[in-house]
């Protein structure tokens, strides 16, 4: 009787937080897909939303995806120039604030 009833409680149990890692991930890379696609539109509107809006999206779909990542580190080899902008974007401390933030407020002051 004790085997049956730990049959059962295998099905009733919660799945494991791994299981939910990948449902999250593949969530957020498909966010990213439609930020990238809507991106255009968005940069129709006055104002600067559209790039924003395309390396939030580029962040995520490169953050949640293997073979995003994959064809990126081509790009990069490729074009370094030109991924440099979404290579600091990606970094853990981002190097892209402290070098613009010292010359807004330097052009404060004069």
């Amino acid at each position: 009787m004790a085997f049956v009833a730990d049959r059962l409680s295998a099905f009733t149990r919660a799945p494991a937080a791994g299981a939910w890692r990948g449902v999250t991930r593949a969530g957020l890379a498909a966010g990213g897909w439609v930020l990238i696609v809507a991106s255009p539109f968005i940069g129709a509107i006055p104002g600067p939303g559209g790039i924003p809006v395309f390396l939030l999206g580029t962040v995520l779909v490169l953050k949640n995806s293997p073979g995003s990542r994959r064809l990126f580190v081509r790009l990069q080899h490729r074009y370094p120039k030109l991924v440099m902008p979404v290579r600091r974007l990606l970094r853990k401390r981002d190097t892209a604030f402290p070098s613009w933030w010292p010359k807004a407020l330097r052009l404060n002051r004069t």
